[in-house]
């Protein structure tokens, strides 16, 4: 029986930990043995199989001791394979494992670069990747910039797109908000998420009387227990001092979205950069439209004018255009956009051809 070592920073709500745990439980019922080992202090959000095995590295240490106890980790652990998931993960993994030539290192990306390339990045494509079998980035979008970048890694960068369960996301008929339409984000507090730029869109709209919708935001307000992160006091900072809290309501991230996402009207990613988003899958699976930022892979899931509405993430106006072309539409439309979002989705998403990428790639 092989054993596959998983590796990320939390097992926290978020993109990269939601594909780890669909894929830990697939592999699983292929009869692997399945490791899922994190180094951040942050408590799980997803559940687990009883037989994973959960390893907690360096728990309330500085981030040296954090350091030293990856180092430890990977210098004797044993398993077969290793699926890093970041770029943070894949430097912190790859320096043990070059002195264990025997562990196969898939290599997950789950950003796409924008502006100048992180630290790690620098690292790991000028020395680390030479150690990992596969580089293994989650969108097209990160897979051109890296060939781009390191032609000499072309053979060896395979993209996984993030899978979605459709059986579990199925279509749901639209709700019948009123007076109001619901318009869900369910996205981290953080600056890259954008928020700043879409509270100043929305007070764009207020201004102009537009204000017939409502956003509800889901993601983690804490950095521990008791304190909120940055994002989370600014963002409610912005809303007050634009006086539009009556049309953004901000909410603690939650363990099943499911229900939420099915009373939207729409779901919204402001993002500034992505890799393949998890939300979007969710959301076109669930047969929602989309307001979404024109970058990364956004555009393979949301067709302009068709399921949604593109829009640049640096542009407050163009912010608050597609949100107003989105709550100016009828009932009509807006169910239309809704199933032509569920056909995308199965056009996409197939368990059966997902998990056999990775298969195929661990051997």
């Amino acid at each position: 029986m092989k054993h596959i070592t998983f590796f990320l920073c939390t097992y926290s709500s978020g993109g990269a930990e939601h594909q780890v745990c669909e894929l830990s439980h697939m592999l699983l019922g292929y009869g692997y043995a399945i490791s899922i080992v994190t180094f951040g202090d942050a408590p799980d959000h997803y559940r687990k199989h009883n037989s994973i095995e959960r390893v907690r590295l360096g728990v309330g240490k500085s981030n040296l001791g954090k350091f030293i106890a990856i180092l430890r980790f990977f210098f004797s652990v044993k398993t077969d394979c290793v699926l890093s998931f970041g770029q943070r993960e894949s430097f912190l993994a790859l320096i043990p494992l070059l002195f264990r030539p025997k562990i196969k290192v898939l290599a997950g990306e789950r950003n796409f670069t924008v502006g100048k390339p992180t630290k790690y990045e620098n690292i790991l494509v000028k020395w680390l990747y030479k150690r990992a079998n596969y580089i293994v980035p989650n969108s097209f979008s990160q897979t051109e910039y890296l060939k781009q970048l390191a032609p000499k890694y072309k053979d060896k960068i395979i993209t996984i797109t993030n899978y979605t369960d459709l059986a579990h996301y199925s279509y749901f008929k639209p709700p019948q908000n009123s007076p109001k339409l619901v318009i869900g984000a369910f996205c981290r507090y953080a600056e890259q998420k954008n928020y700043a730029r879409l509270a100043q869109a929305i007070k764009l709209l207020k201004d102009k009387n537009i204000s017939n919708f409502v956003f509800h935001w889901y993601g983690n307000k804490y950095v521990r227990d008791g304190v909120y992160c940055d994002g989370y006091v600014e963002f409610s900072k912005l809303i007050e001092e634009f006086g539009i809290d009556d049309m953004i309501v901000l909410h603690d991230h939650i363990r099943d979205v499911l229900p939420i996402v099915h009373n939207c009207d729409a779901v919204c990613v402001p993002s500034l950069h992505e890799g393949w988003s998890n939300t979007i899958s969710e959301a076109i699976c669930c047969g929602k439209p989309l307001l979404v930022s024109d970058v990364s892979d956004n555009g393979r899931m949301v067709l302009q004018g068709q399921n949604g509405f593109l829009f640049n993430p640096y542009d407050i106006g163009e912010i608050a255009t597609a949100i107003e072309q989105f709550v100016s539409l009828s009932m009509e439309e807006r169910t239309a956009m809704g199933v032509k979002s569920r056909r995308i989705a199965e056009s996409l998403f197939d368990k059966e051809t997902f998990c056999n990428k990775y298969l195929e790639l661990i051997g």
